[in-house]
């Protein structure tokens, strides 16, 4: 008598872990991304906007849908990029005078952004909207500042070294708007625009705060 309760009761157990690993299996997908883009950097040290620079990000995806319209995506991501702008700085004193000098700036970030995903329901071409913040850790980041009059250089100019000021995390908003493509043998391929936006600094040179944004185009494959 026993044997076949305690069999029932095994099988059952089974079926219970078994169907919420399945559920979760068909609602998670994986995927990794490579995007590439512009950012723009904003900083007091220079006196014109600088010109956008290459943005590169590489990472992976995770994608959880509760039904057909509403998910949420984790991605995480290494970015690189760069900046390179003109500023002048005023003098008084015995090294009176204005002097111009080109500002550089490397930055290499690992992020983390949570966004709310929401999609059409349709069978094969699927365009989604998503939005939500991120957090980014900033792993190493340079500077440096070339004067054009090489006497005042050789004393206040540097070459590449690492940002004193580096701040541990920096906070974004992130949006986007893709389009995806179901094939019938379960894979999805994606193609995305995504911008974000900076809450915080990324570093403060010289005493002035450095912060940067931007957008990518990406894709990827979905699992």
């Amino acid at each position: 008598m026993k044997t076949p309760v305690i069999r029932f009761l095994l099988l059952l157990s089974l079926v219970v872990l078994i169907r919420p690993l399945s559920a979760q299996e068909e609602g998670l997908r994986t995927a990794t991304r490579l995007g590439l883009g512009s950012s723009m950097f904003t900083s007091g040290n220079f006196s014109e906007t600088p010109d956008p620079r290459l943005l590169a990000q590489l990472g992976g995806v995770l994608v959880y849908g509760f039904n057909r319209y509403l998910g949420i995506r984790g991605d995480l991501q290494l970015s690189y990029t760069s900046a390179n702008g003109r500023g002048v700085r005023h003098e008084s004193g015995v090294l009176s005078g204005d002097f111009a000098y080109t500002e550089k700036y490397m930055h290499f970030g690992l992020g983390l952004p949570l966004t709310l995903r929401i999609g059409a329901p349709t069978p094969r071409l699927r365009p989604y909207l998503d939005f939500g913040p991120m957090v980014q850790a900033n792993l190493f980041a340079t500077e440096e500042r070339i004067y054009d009059d090489q006497s005042y250089n050789d004393q206040e100019g540097y070459s590449a070294r690492k940002m004193d000021g580096l701040t541990p995390l920096t906070y974004y908003m992130v949006y986007g708007i893709g389009l995806e493509l179901k094939t019938e043998s379960g894979k999805a391929y994606f193609l995305e625009f995504r911008g974000f936006s900076a809450a915080n600094r990324i570093a403060r040179v010289q005493m002035k705060e450095v912060s940067f944004s931007g957008f990518t185009f990406g894709g990827g494959v979905l699992f």
